[in-house]
């Protein structure tokens, strides 16, 4: 038996939309032992048979290495809020690929569990920091997906405020337009590059004077009552920036260690530093 843990993710950091993310040390994980017949322990709600996440990613790992699917037994603990903007779908393909391939004896390579994993969920900005740990950059190219990573930074936190409600990926991304002004694509790509090379040196400063965005978060505030509020309070009460993570409902603010802050009625509030290890597989001692 073994178990696969999986960080937390938030994506997009600003401008650096589908390509930006950063772990977070919140965490999914699945434990896993060789079975006669497949069964899954899971939380109320999620699936426990073949459309599983996890389940459905172990078989893409092994259809990718040509090898019959394991039966197996798992035990699956969510800690992260699923439709929250934390990556929740993330983790669990990361974690059904991992855990296939350990059951393999290790056949693929990271680099081709990474092209998978982007390849389900569409884009590799939670994927690729589930995968690394730290601040990740990545680019889909003709041969797969380039990932470039900084080190976490011990020079200030990540704020996460959580709502009660959810909201779907698809309702999110179905508001963003299908064309944008030259100034905005202008605008977000010279952010983005800006914004990576800010927290790859870890100054807060230059993080706070180029974290900002003008393709998604205009767009999707609006679909979070009272989002525009809280960055507003979140920035008087001492945070560096604000953005929102992923496709939301999270809003998150780049904070210095001793910031503190009540969140409002129907939130939760958790402040973070960066997780500096990605996926990870434990076997008990």
């Amino acid at each position: 038996m073994f178990t696969v843990r999986v960080p937390a993710t938030s994506a997009n950091l600003g401008a650096g939309f589908d390509c930006l993310g950063l772990a977070l040390p919140i965490y999914n994980e699945i434990r896993v032992r060789r079975s006669e017949k497949l069964i899954v322990h899971t939380d109320p709600g999620f699936p426990s048979d073949e459309s599983n996440l996890v389940v459905r990613s172990m078989k893409a790992a092994c259809d990718k290495a040509n090898a019959q699917t394991p039966a197996v037994e798992i035990w699956q603990t969510n800690g992260i809020p699923s439709t929250s903007g934390l990556g929740s779908s993330a983790a669990c393909i990361v974690a059904g690929l991992i855990a296939a391939n350990e059951l393999l004896g290790n056949v693929l390579p990271r680099s081709e569990l990474l092209n998978l994993a982007a390849r389900a969920e569409g884009h590799p900005d939670n994927v690729a920091p589930a995968f690394e740990g730290g601040i990740t950059a990545s680019v889909m190219t003709d041969r797969g997906v380039e990932v470039f990573c900084a080190p976490a930074s011990d020079r200030y936190r990540i704020a996460l405020l959580t709502p009660r409600f959810q909201l779907s990926t698809k309702k999110s991304r179905g508001v963003l337009p299908e064309r944008y002004e030259r100034a905005d694509v202008v605008f977000n790509v010279s952010h983005a590059v800006a914004t990576f090379e800010a927290f790859r040196t870890g100054d807060p400063d230059r993080i706070a004077r180029v974290l900002g965005d003008r393709m998604h978060e205009p767009y999707r505030l609006p679909l979070i009552p009272g989002a525009a509020e809280l960055f507003r309070s979140l920035r008087a009460a001492g945070a560096y920036a604000t953005y929102l993570s992923g496709a939301g409902p999270t809003l998150a603010a780049i904070v210095p260690n001793d910031f503190s802050f009540r969140a409002p009625d129907g939130w939760t509030l958790r402040i973070v530093p960066v997780a500096a290890r990605g996926a990870e597989v434990l076997y008990a001692d």
